[in-house]
This record gives C-alpha cells, structure tokens and sequence, in this order.
C-alpha cells in the first residue's frame, strides 16, 4: 500500500480522503508541513465538493488536481477530460502536461524490470516523443529516456539510441540517477553494431 500512494519508507505521511484518494503530503516533518498539508487537503476537498454541485471552474481546477494526484490513469483521464466541456486553452494544455506525466509514469510502471514490457513501453514513448510529448518532471524523464533507449536498442536503431543518449544528456545528466542512465546510455551505444 505504501508504494501504491507513493511513499519511499517509514514513516511516510500523507492525507487522504474519505474514498482513500491520495490528497498531500506534508514537505518536511515539522508542525508547519503537517499543518500546510492538512490545510491544501481541505482547500482541494473544498473545490471538488464545489465543482460536484456543478460550477465549471471548479470542474476543471478539480480535475487538474485530481490528474496530479493520480486518482486516474491516462485512459480514465482522458474520458474525464472529454466530459469537461469547453475549457481554456491554458487549462487544456496544463492538462494535456499531467496526461503525458501520466501514461508515462503508467507505462514504467507496467513495464517494470521485464525487458519486453520496457521495450514496447519504450515503442508507445518513442512514438509519443515523435508527436512533441516529453515529460517535464526529470524523475519521468530518466524512466522515458530510458524505455526508449531500450526500444532503440531492441530494434537496432542506433541512430535513435543517439538522439536518445544527446537528450538524456541534455535534460538529467544534472540528477544522480539521470547521470547514472547516461553513463549506461553511453556503454550501450557504444555496444550497438
């Protein structure tokens, strides 16, 4: 249960709602986090009772936040999304964000350590990278570089491994684990024929 909602170790805390929906987590672990965490739970509450009597703006701020939580995956996201109305550009393409965040944090978590999973999950991202969908958040990016890497390496494709390697560079060289998969990247470029 504790990796379903995100937690790293114990103790981990963080708020939930009545349904078990992962709410906030306090940033640190004084008074003022707990109680700034239980006071964005109420506020977030506050908007989803308000946009469940109908008010638009509501409707979409909830559903923004919702995405961020991960109360939904990607499928179920987009549904929600369909049954919004019309919303705002801005708001569209905050939300079109949190859904590329989404499937991409679905996708490793399916594929896991099982090659052939990571390799078609690395195909339906590759694909996604074609059409302009990166993930901004550096943690996904390791995940996304990655899976495509390993696509790229499944169907011989060197010249994306190198494209793949140039961005891995580029966007998470700067985080311990991002330097850890370019150092990878860069062996198993070296080892493609």
């Amino acid at each position: 249960m504790l990796s379903e909602y995100g937690g790293t170790g114990f103790p981990t805390l963080m708020f939930l709602d009545a349904e078990g929906h992962k709410l906030f987590r306090p940033e640190g672990r004084d008074v003022g986090s707990f109680e700034k965490a239980r006071d964005r739970s109420q506020e977030f509450l506050e908007l989803v009772a308000k946009a469940e009597q109908g008010d638009a703006k509501a409707k979409v701020a909830a559903f923004r936040q919702q995405l961020e939580l991960g109360w939904f995956g990607a499928a179920e996201a987009r549904e929600r999304l369909a049954g919004l109305g019309k919303i705002s550009r801005k708001d569209r393409q905050a939300i079109e964000r949190l859904l590329v965040a989404t499937e991409v944090r679905e996708l490793a978590k399916e594929a896991g350590r099982d090659l052939a999973k990571r390799r078609e999950a690395g195909k339906r991202l590759a694909e996604m990278w074609r059409n302009g969908q990166v993930p901004e958040d550096k943690r996904l990016l390791v995940s996304y570089w990655g899976l495509i890497a390993d696509h790229a390496e499944a169907i011989g494709d060197k010249k994306l491994m190198k494209k793949v390697l140039k961005e891995a560079d580029k966007t998470v060289k700067s985080d311990y684990r991002g330097r850890q998969l370019v150092k990878e990247l860069e062996q198993r470029y070296k080892n493609m024929r």
